[in-house]
């Protein structure tokens, strides 16, 4: 079931009795309100955005003999620092969770190297339409004196509310970089590709209409000659 499939994707999972204590420290299983949610009788799957992380969340009933005995949550870390840094080198992009306008975790980094935690965005047009709105924003965005083509996707819990922010961006001098050299293999191709048809062309022509010619012509100069 989906339970299953999320678990073996998750960094941890947590198991609790019917009251909602963790079964291995005695202590009361967080996060609190899913774990109710589960007692409750909803398997459920949401998202937590707090600024500790973000963290995605699957959780379902145990039971035996047809009564309930607990329950597990199983549970994946996306807004750390190792997970933002595997995102960006599979996108080879920058990125960023922002709880709020906040960066939680990012992968920008300032002229020391130093990442750009606790730094807020105020682009009123992308707060607007990402966190008021909660709508996804894709265009530019200058960040840190730098322009960016972005794209902003709203991070919502299950009731709907839009609490963060999850940033993918490339500056467009990459960008322009990238279109560049893509400009010259692609001339480069086209050259290449104009010879090869051209020396197909003289093939063919020397095939089809100078070699019948060659040989008319030895006709009639033997014709002539007697």
């Amino acid at each position: 079931d989906k339970f299953s499939v999320d678990t073996k994707q998750a960094d941890s999972v947590v198991f609790f009795d019917a009251d909602g204590n963790d079964i291995v420290t005695g202590k009361r299983a967080e996060p609190a309100g899913l774990v109710s949610r589960v007692l409750g009788g909803q398997s459920t799957g949401d998202m937590i955005i707090d600024g500790l992380g973000l963290t995605v969340a699957a959780g379902t009933t145990i039971n035996k003999d047809g009564r309930l005995v607990g329950g597990a949550l199983a549970l994946r870390e996306l807004g750390t620092r190792d997970a933002l840094d595997a995102y960006k080198r599979k996108l080879d992009c920058e990125v960023t969770y922002f709880l709020g306008n906040e960066r939680i975790m990012t992968t920008l980094t300032d002229k020391a190297g130093n990442r750009e935690v606790g730094t807020k965005l105020e682009n009123k047009a992308i707060l607007t339409t990402v966190l008021d709105n909660g709508k996804e924003y894709a265009g530019e965005s200058a960040i840190m004196g730098k322009r960016y083509l972005a794209l902003y996707i709203p991070l919502k819990n299950q009731a709907g509310d839009t609490l963060g922010m999850f940033f993918i961006g490339q500056t467009f001098d990459r960008i322009n970089g990238l279109t560049a050299r893509l400009f010259r293999v692609q001339a480069f191709l086209l050259v290449v590709s104009g010879l090869v048809m051209l020396a197909i062309g003289y093939f063919i022509v020397r095939a089809l209409i100078l070699k019948p010619l060659s040989e008319i012509s030895g006709a009639v100069h033997n014709l002539a000659s007697g």
